[in-house]
């Protein structure tokens, strides 16, 4: 895995881990879990990040599991969940984007200045 800027190779990879592992009646709901911006090594502010800065993670779900809006809330519930989890741990706020897989590709492209690393 890439080195993001300021959080531990362990702790990126246990907050992955934790939101691929997220189910939606017994069916893996997540396709990919990735950070981005400036922990990634993105310019778009033209610095790296502050030691306040959070950790922006890109969350494809699988829309063949993730395909009402009950159950997409339900996702974003329990990534919300992780990310506290990963605040209280670490002290390093986790701020999510979902987004379902058929328009995740098209949706990333307008994201500008930033890596995509998988975590």
């Amino acid at each position: 895995m890439e080195r993001l800027i300021g959080i531990a190779n362990e702790d990126a990879a246990a907050l992955g881990h934790a939101i691929r592992r997220i189910e939606i009646e017994g069916e893996r709901a997540i396709e990919s879990v990735e950070a981005f911006g400036s922990r990634a090594g993105g310019a778009f502010r033209g610095r790296g990040p502050l030691p306040t800065s959070d950790l922006d993670v890109y969350v494809t779900v699988r829309s063949s599991v993730v395909n009402s809006a009950a159950k997409l809330v339900s996702v974003i519930d329990e990534i919300e969940d992780v990310g506290s989890l990963f605040r209280t741990a670490t002290g390093i706020a986790v701020n999510s984007i979902v987004e379902i897989d058929v328009v995740a590709a098209s949706h990333k492209r307008q994201l500008l200045l930033t890596p995509f690393i998988a975590i």
